[in-house]
């Protein structure tokens, strides 16, 4: 693995290890009304990342690099609950545990939805707005590199996170975790490798040789770069 990517990875466990937010997860140390904050900031984040999905899905499609298109297409369908037949799963999409979870810390879909719509944009939703402009950032480069490379890396972390919040929730049973549990388990274990494996093929495609070209690493690094100011902003809000 590129030094520069195992320097990042380093440089993210010393981020989450400092970050006030996850050791309060940890430590169960939030109130109800503070994980309703993160909730909506986070639930937000969640749709921006389905988003985020499907739009390095069709720049890899328009660039013809088949097989980052293929992973990003398996990804996606797992995200919205579809088979490998194209069918539909409504209880096995993401979108339904999510409901499911963030009911069970008193937050609806409509809270999160009238909040992530208001023009206001509150102090909740305001960590996730930031975020969401620097993945936009990203994805406005039109470059399937830099995208699937954020992507790799978002995949990566997210088990981090979510470990936090599974420790600080664990009263919670199933089928209240299972959004939680399913990312712990799978994103790093499955998506994450996927996507390495893909971009290997993907620069060999486009002539570069290396696992970790200049593009990918760039996507790398905005993505983490993103994540570190969410982490930063919503820290503010829910302590």
């Amino acid at each position: 693995m590129d030094t520069f990517v195992v320097q990042e990875l380093h440089k993210w466990v010393e981020i989450t290890n400092s970050c006030r937010l996850l050791k309060a997860m940890d430590e169960d140390h939030l109130t109800p009304e503070q994980w309703k904050l993160w909730g909506v900031s986070r639930w937000r984040i969640s749709w921006a990342f389905e988003r985020f999905l499907f739009g390095a899905l069709r720049q890899a499609e328009r660039a013809g690099l088949d097989v980052l298109a293929y992973v990003l297409r398996q990804n996606l369908n797992d995200e919205l609950g579809i088979d490998r037949s194209g069918i539909v799963h409504p209880d096995r999409a993401h979108e339904t545990w999510r409901r499911e979870f963030y009911g069970a810390i008193g937050l609806t879909y409509h809270e999160a939805a009238r909040a992530v719509g208001n023009a206001q944009v509150p102090s909740a939703v305001q960590p996730a707005a930031i975020y969401c402009g620097m993945i936009s950032e990203i994805l406005a480069t039109e470059d399937p590199l830099i995208s699937a490379g954020a992507l790799w890396f978002l995949e990566t972390e997210i088990p981090d996170e979510l470990r936090s919040v599974e420790l600080g929730l664990s009263h919670l049973g199933l089928p209240e975790q299972r959004w939680v549990k399913d990312h712990i388990l799978h994103d790093r274990q499955f998506h994450a490798k996927g996507l390495q494996h893909a971009l290997d093929q993907s620069v060999q495609f486009t002539g570069l040789g290396r696992l970790f070209d200049p593009l990918v690493l760039c996507g790398i690094q905005r993505a983490a770069d993103a994540k570190q100011a969410y982490f930063e902003a919503v820290e503010k809000v829910v302590l």
